[in-house]
């Protein structure tokens, strides 16, 4: 517990409150609001009221939620947004945001678990963020407070404040996955990510990891979707798009396709298989300045979907029973496990690269100096045409 003295144990009245604070948090991040709250108001003598929707004194049973904290909200100074992988992504948390920015309120992300300063989507990236796994962190936020309303803070040992934060954004960072039973509500999630890496500061030094059947890059406005269906393709072109504009502007993509082969099976039939095969090739070929940040590597069978995209990730997992294949998608935030995906997948990359390389390129091309990125494309390439002219023999063998 923190030991502040005989302030905490004083009674706020409210001609003595000089301020009030709304701190934003979904449920899963109460405990560090709690922390927030308990040391702000016995830090100032009570003369700073924290909201926090999350404990039962500004929220008892029986009131209007929805009312009590639009009037908290209306009636707050400043915000305190508590922003994790996990928060960003929820509509509750934005809608908060929004209000109190529509409201011109003063609003101060708080970063932790792995979100940082430097990726905070937009318009959150305008605002001046404290990343609470910084050591000084405790006293930025003093420091924020004292400004905002205008007190005289005395020097104090802010690290046992600090080590509480940090110990209560371990606890909620280890989080459940997300269960995604949908294909469009997978696709927005994705969108949703890639979005906010792409309008982070830092985009040039960050990686995308995915692996598909031959990947989002052979998506086109032409694919044969029924019309029930048209809906779902724009959102993947969206991804798609997503993409392209990640690597244009120095996102490594770490990309492994699984062609169409006698291993792979056609869910879709031969000419779906052809024409994503037909338009993969155009655009490894193409000369696009995204290709200078991709990764290409091959697995010769089917391997699961596979996002890890900043901090967040998304890959397919078993429905209940196994004849159900990858009925639903588990979306993870918790850096542990996103720490953990990395690490096996930056191996399996490694090694399909290794086999690629040696099955797909000859002596003669590997001694034109070519960047190993340049060979893998290469690699690909000459791997697609193979597959091309497997579909073609066996479009020819069903015609028969």
């Amino acid at each position: 517990m923190l030991s502040i003295g005989r302030s905490s144990l004083l009674k706020p009245r409210v001609d003595d409150v000089l301020g009030k604070v709304f701190i934003s948090h979904i449920t899963e991040e109460a405990p560090i609001a709690a922390v927030l709250k308990k040391f702000i108001e016995a830090k100032f003598l009570n003369q700073l009221s924290v909201f926090v929707s999350s404990e039962i004194h500004d929220l008892p049973p029986g009131v209007r939620w929805f009312q009590k904290i639009e009037e908290a909200l209306t009636d707050s100074d400043l915000m305190l947004i508590i922003c994790s992988p996990s928060s960003l992504t929820r509509p509750w948390i934005n809608f908060e945001a929004g209000c109190g920015w529509i409201q011109r309120k003063n609003i101060i992300p708080l970063c932790h678990s792995g979100q940082t300063k430097g990726q905070l989507p937009y318009p959150f990236s305008e605002l001046q963020a404290i990343d609470l796994e910084e050591s000084v962190s405790a006293e930025h936020l003093i420091s924020a407070l004292c400004n905002q309303f205008g007190i005289l803070s005395p020097p104090e040992n802010l690290r046992e404040f600090h080590k509480q934060l940090v110990k209560a954004a371990v606890f909620t960072s280890v989080a459940s996955p997300q269960v995604i039973h949908s294909l469009r509500q997978r696709t927005e999630l994705i969108n949703q990510d890639l979005e906010k890496l792409l309008n982070s500061a830092n985009v040039a030094k960050q990686t995308v990891w995915t692996s598909a059947f031959l990947s989002s890059f052979a998506i086109g406005a032409d694919d044969l979707f029924p019309d029930d269906q048209r809906e779902y393709l724009k959102l993947l072109l969206k991804e798609r798009d997503l993409l392209l504009s990640l690597a244009r502007k120095g996102c490594n993509i770490k990309c492994i396709i699984s062609p169409a082969n006698a291993n792979h099976l056609l869910h879709s039939g031969i000419n779906y298989a052809v024409r994503r095969t037909k338009r993969l090739l155009g655009f490894l070929t193409s000369g696009d300045r995204a290709l200078n940040s991709i990764d290409w590597t091959v697995s010769e069978v089917a391997t699961r979907n596979l996002y890890v995209i900043g901090h967040t990730s998304c890959f397919e997992g078993y429905t209940r029973g196994i004849q159900q294949g990858y009925g639903l998608t588990l979306r993870q935030t918790s850096p542990e496990v996103i720490k953990a995906h990395i690490e096996l997948y930056s191996g399996f990359f490694k090694g399909l690269a290794a086999r690629s390389l040696a099955k797909w390129t000859n002596e003669i091309e590997s001694e034109k100096g070519t960047s190993e990125r340049q060979l893998l494309r290469i690699a690909t390439t000459h791997c697609l045409e193979r597959s091309l002219d497997f579909l073609d023999m066996s479009a020819k063998a069903a015609d028969t």
